[in-house]
């Protein structure tokens, strides 16, 4: 069962996983080379650091059509208020 998550700055697809498991895109519409890994670095960061949020999904990272250069703040308040989300739908249907 996959779901997508739309946060201000951020879609997020999500699925059931044992361990915690990233994948982030980045499409040539978000912006140049440098822009994008910066954009998968923060992603990562935020993920690595917030690992316990995220203990039983599996999630696919993009950026939302028409967003260019992404605060680490705006990243990272998208993919906590997702975990917050995940949690309470998670334990919902336990």
């Amino acid at each position: 069962m996959r779901n997508r998550f739309y946060g201000a700055v951020l879609a997020i697809d999500c699925a059931p996983s044992h361990i915690p498991r990233l994948g982030i895109t980045a499409p040539k519409t978000y912006g140049n080379a440098v822009s994008r890994n910066l954009f998968k670095r923060r992603v990562r960061a935020i993920f690595q650091k917030e690992m316990n949020a995220f203990s039983d999904l599996a999630i696919v990272v993009l950026p939302k059509k028409g967003q260019t250069a992404l605060s680490f703040e705006a990243i990272r308040n998208d993919l906590l208020e997702f975990a917050h989300v995940s949690q309470h739908t998670t334990t919902a249907s336990r």
